[in-house]
């Protein structure tokens, strides 16, 4: 898939949205959808629900998934635990985020943190969102590496993480005369729209090559506003991760708790409030990721591979593996 492939793919209507459009021509007695089409702009859509909010569950996503956004109908308020990226492709949309109207042109890229409530008005032809939905699980360690620690984008980042409770916020990006984040966007979308040898390392390369421009951006556009520092709480949380990323293979809480001066039990609560999930479960995470890893890019067989992560019991490994990814590594494999 080339820009001109995912131009036409983008502009083509899917299921959902003739379904909008055949449910706009029979409610508003329009012959045909051309007709409807036509007669668009004219079309006075009933107001959105301002008052129920909708809490949209993760589903079967990936960590890191693409939805465009489907056009001439509106979404109603809703929020998720995912951090959500939307770009706007072409024309113009209009949003409410935490009760505030915002209008986002092309080139706009804004970046939702979870439980943020947010509808979205109705959209016509033009009006194309590219809508990447991000798992809390997608940014690892090895990801905030490759950012400055102290800029506001990261300090986002790390908040939706680990207190995304508090916080519930937004940030927005003018992009428009930006062709190189247009084009990383563009190369994003194409390798989840249709994944092909290496995707998965393409687009990792690609978010983090994004978030790098836009820590640019914001810089060059807020360099004389202070940013936020990141509490204790969330720098232990980071630190914890990197210890886990760096000592996976061997790692058990009795070594980890010593090495952050802890006693085990107070370590493993302090684990769960800061990053939210339990000791073993962010040990197998790391595991199975490392896995995912060898099994793509190296010729380890897959009893090496389970040898190398740090786990003994092979048939734990199938079965977790199989929760985690949705395939087998031999399929995962292939």
């Amino acid at each position: 898939m080339d820009s001109k492939d995912l131009d036409i793919y983008l502009r083509k209507f899917n299921d959902m949205e003739y379904n909008n459009l055949e449910t706009l021509t029979k409610n508003y007695n329009f012959n045909s959808i051309n007709e409807t089409l036509e007669n668009f702009k004219d079309i006075k859509i009933s107001s959105l629900d301002i008052e129920k909010i909708i809490e949209i569950p993760n589903l079967n996503l990936e960590k890191l998934s693409f939805i465009k956004h489907n056009r001439f109908a509106p979404v109603n308020n809703h929020k998720h635990k995912f951090i959500e990226m939307s770009y706007i492709y072409s024309g113009q949309i209009n949003e409410v985020i935490n009760g505030t109207p915002i209008t986002l042109k092309k080139g706009d890229l804004i970046i939702l943190d979870t439980n943020v409530i947010h509808s979205v008005d109705v959209t016509g032809t033009n009006d194309i969102m590219l809508n990447f939905l991000i798992n809390r699980e997608y940014f690892n360690n090895s990801f905030f590496n490759y950012l400055d620690s102290e800029n506001v984008v990261t300090s986002f980042l790390l908040h939706a993480l680990y207190e995304s409770h508090k916080y519930n916020t937004y940030l927005i990006f003018d992009t428009e005369k930006n062709e190189f984040i247009h084009n990383i966007i563009c190369k994003l979308t194409e390798e989840l729209i249709a994944p092909n040898l290496n995707s998965t390392a393409i687009t990792d390369s690609c978010v983090i090559i994004l978030f790098s421009e836009l820590l640019r951006i914001y810089n060059s556009q807020e360099k004389n506003k202070d940013n936020a520092n990141l509490s204790k709480q969330t720098k232990l949380a980071i630190e914890i991760s990197n210890y886990i990323s760096s000592n996976y293979e061997t790692i058990s809480l009795a070594s980890a708790a010593k090495h952050f001066h802890f006693t085990p039990n107070y370590f493993s609560n302090i684990v769960k409030k800061y990053t939210g999930q339990n000791f073993k479960d962010l040990i197998l995470d790391e595991r199975l990721k490392k896995s995912s890893y060898l099994l793509r890019n190296t010729n380890l067989t897959i009893e090496e591979v389970i040898e190398k992560v740090g786990i003994s019991n092979i048939q734990f490994f199938y079965k977790k593996f199989k929760e985690h990814f949705g395939v087998t590594p031999h399929k995962y494999r292939k």
